[in-house]
């Protein structure tokens, strides 16, 4: 008798600190995600963007952190034909007066056809993978008529394969072991660590943005001076600053040309701009062409 208690008093010593971790984590979850509702954004916009919007006179986004007017899954009882338009910032059209959804949907009313629908889901900073899960986690919830996919040449087609196993965490809509159990939770930590495509190209420098617009109106020397040190210290620190300012300077000074003064309109300059300039000037990574 006394053996058999003590096997059951030694099994049951076994099991409690299993069990006890294993309840202590589903409670911790539970609780993080309960609180992550009230931090986050609602179903679909945590889906389809990785960061919060707002909107600004120049650009108005809608519930969902689209570039769009208000939509809705249930199609319109006077909507016929209903597309959606996937992509990247391409289509989100930051810097743009209207977006291509908009502009289509102009030309349609132009042409006087009516209950047609182009709907935006262009968002910056994310690619292929991020296409294909918005794609079947939103974009199929709308049942298009059509769907268009705006695939862009210059960093789109890239050699990482879609994954046999999630990873522990990753943006939304991608999936993740953590996504899969507490989606908000996810979105938080990703959008708090920088651990989207684009938290990870951004590293949230205050000021930047009227920084970097303020030196355009510097003499050329001390703009390319001060934008060729700012890049080195914030985004390429092992890169030579010699070859920053080299990919800064081509074609005789022609990238600032882009941002001369402009009777009705001016182009604003932005880091991740820069970044992605240099950074497809510099990188190593193996592409199609070379594969």
């Amino acid at each position: 008798m006394s053996a058999a208690v003590d096997r059951r008093t030694a099994t049951a010593r076994r099991l409690f600190w299993p069990v006890y971790v294993l309840s202590l984590l589903a409670v911790t979850l539970a609780g993080t995600e309960a609180i992550a509702t009230f931090l986050v954004p609602s179903y679909p916009a945590r889906d389809i963007r990785p960061i919060d919007v707002k909107s600004s006179p120049e650009i108005v986004y809608n519930d969902w952190a689209l570039r769009d007017r208000p939509r809705t899954f249930a199609r319109p009882p006077d909507v016929r034909f209903r597309s959606v338009l996937v992509g990247d910032s391409f289509l989100e059209g930051s810097f743009l007066s209207a977006p291509v959804s908009a502009l289509v949907e102009r030309k349609w009313a132009a042409a006087e056809l009516r209950g047609m629908e182009a709907i935006n889901f262009g968002v910056s900073a994310t690619g292929p993978p991020q296409y294909h899960y918005r794609i079947k986690d939103v974009a199929l919830r709308l049942k298009p008529d059509a769907i268009l996919l705006a695939v862009y040449a210059g960093n789109d087609f890239v050699t990482t394969p879609f994954g046999s196993w999630p990873p522990p965490i990753a943006e939304l809509p991608l999936p993740s072991l953590l996504g899969a159990i507490v989606p908000r939770t996810t979105w938080l930590v990703v959008n708090r660590l920088g651990l989207s495509e684009f938290g990870r190209g951004n590293p949230g420098i205050d000021g930047e943005f009227a920084m970097l617009n303020e030196w355009l109106d510097l003499p050329a020397a001390d703009r390319l001076d001060r934008t060729a040190r700012h890049m080195r210290q914030h985004y390429f620190p092992k890169l030579p600053d010699g070859a920053i300012r080299e990919i800064l300077s081509r074609g005789n000074d022609r990238l600032w040309t882009a941002f001369d003064k402009r009777a009705n309109d001016r182009e604003f300059l932005a880091g991740w701009l820069l970044r992605g300039m240099i950074d497809w000037e510099t990188g190593q990574w193996t592409m199609p062409r070379d594969a």
